[in-house]
């Protein structure tokens, strides 16, 4: 089979693309604790606690935690979520959730990167 030039850079693009992130806008429970959480732009005892409980719920809910990067997701502070469609060819901690939407949220955000955790929306 023959492609052009052109055909070939079209089919190289398309495997380099990786799906975006999409901003997270569920009424649930953790939804409504990251909304909450956000308000606040400096960090207080209050919103320490907040992220404390937000951590329990998502182990509670089934989330896997994972070292990410800040360039894949856009998630750059603790607090931050979005939805992120995990492509069907993904390996690693998001291997368990191929062709479904995900929300990941930054748990924590230091020298080694952002810890991240990332579960189903239901």
């Amino acid at each position: 089979m023959y492609f052009s030039d052109q055909d070939q850079d079209q089919v190289h693009s398309l495997a380099l693309e990786s799906p975006q992130p999409l901003p997270d806008r569920a009424n649930d429970l953790i939804g409504l604790r990251l909304a909450k959480i956000c308000q606040n732009r400096t960090w207080t005892r209050e919103k320490r606690v907040g992220m404390e409980r937000l951590y329990s719920i998502l182990v509670l809910s089934g989330y896997v935690g994972f070292w990410g990067q800040s360039r894949r997701f856009g998630l750059t502070r603790v607090g931050m979520s979005c939805r992120y469609w995990v492509p069907e060819t993904e390996c690693g901690a998001l291997g368990a959730f191929r062709g479904q939407c995900v929300r990941v949220v930054c748990i924590h955000n230091g020298r080694n990167g952002p810890f991240l955790m990332a579960g189903r929306i239901v």
